[in-house]
């Protein structure tokens, strides 16, 4: 998912990369589904997601890489 992310930013925008990161953070971390859990890199991506602004790889590899 993340390797398609770097396609897209071909075309200016690497929105892609955070859903590819928040699906797995979603799917495969071990977590307490009835537990709020939202940390600033989540915060910071749902912004970047709902922005107009086209989201830079340079943004978004610093908001998947980061744990």
């Amino acid at each position: 998912m993340a390797w398609g992310a770097t396609l897209c930013e071909r075309g200016g925008d690497a929105r892609r990369m955070l859903l590819a990161r928040m699906v797995i953070d979603h799917r495969l971390r071990p977590s307490d589904p009835l537990a709020p859990r939202r940390d600033d890199r989540e915060e910071e991506s749902i912004s970047l997601l709902l922005g107009d602004a086209p989201v830079s790889l340079a943004d978004a590899a610093r908001l998947a890489v980061a744990a």
